[in-house]
């Protein structure tokens, strides 16, 4: 809703952020328009601009990742961080601008679990023999959740997926003993998570809205065991 083009005579915006741009003439006869999909600009102005005129566009965007576009209503300030907070079912959203929306996430379903195992020798003593391995255990989940609240005044609903990747490093050790016996161990040596939302922000009043695709922190591995 920020884009104007103007050769210092005539100047179009788009005043309802629609993407259909607007002359400031009284009786206009030309047109404009700008995709936000792919950030294409048109304008026809009324009155050829004379020769060696400035054509200037100005604008305001935003990065990807943010939870606001051009075509995102006109809730204010853009939103660059969002604070999650979970207790049992019930969800917490804080975004920057210090707006909460409230509601509930539901239990998670399973996107992927997988496991590998690697060997890691040998070792022999006089009375046994121990087999060691790596295990890396995958599992991804899906948490769906709705929250609700107010941004600018503006009622909002979140509506999206939290999702959770957790990879589990285990050490197998096998001892099998000169008589034959077998004693089997298996240690949690780390473990790394990763987080990310996937999520629609719809303004209830107008319909208008915009994707949230947040990442959040990554535990590269939290040591569990000492080696």
């Amino acid at each position: 809703g920020t884009v104007s083009v103007t050769d210092g005579n005539e100047t179009w915006s788009d005043v309802d952020g629609d993407g259909v741009m607007s002359s400031n003439l009284a009786v206009p006869g030309g047109s404009g328009s700008v995709d936000y999909d792919t950030g294409a600009v048109s304008v026809s102005f009324t009155t050829p601009p004379i020769i060696g005129a400035n054509i200037s566009a100005t604008f305001n965007f935003f990065a990807p990742g943010t939870v606001e576009n051009p075509t995102s209503g006109k809730s204010g300030s853009p939103i660059f961080l969002f604070t999650v907070r979970q207790n049992g079912n019930r969800m917490d959203l804080v975004d920057d601008l210090g707006d909460s929306y409230v509601g509930r996430i539901e239990d998670p379903f399973t996107d992927f679990s997988n496991e590998t195992e690697t060997g890691a020798g040998t070792t022999t003593t006089d009375t046994t023999t121990t087999d060691q391995s790596a295990i890396e255990r995958a599992v991804g989940l899906s948490y769906p959740f709705e929250v609700t609240g107010t941004s600018a005044g503006n009622p909002i609903r979140i509506v999206g997926t939290i999702k959770a990747e957790v990879t589990t490093f285990f050490a197998r050790k096998t001892e099998i003993s000169a008589n034959g016996g077998v004693t089997s161990v298996l240690e949690e040596v780390s473990r790394r998570t990763s987080f990310r939302m996937v999520a629609s922000w719809i303004e209830v009043n107008t319909g208008a809205s915009a994707s949230i695709d947040a990442v959040g922190p990554s535990d590269e591995g939290v040591v569990v065991l000492s080696p």
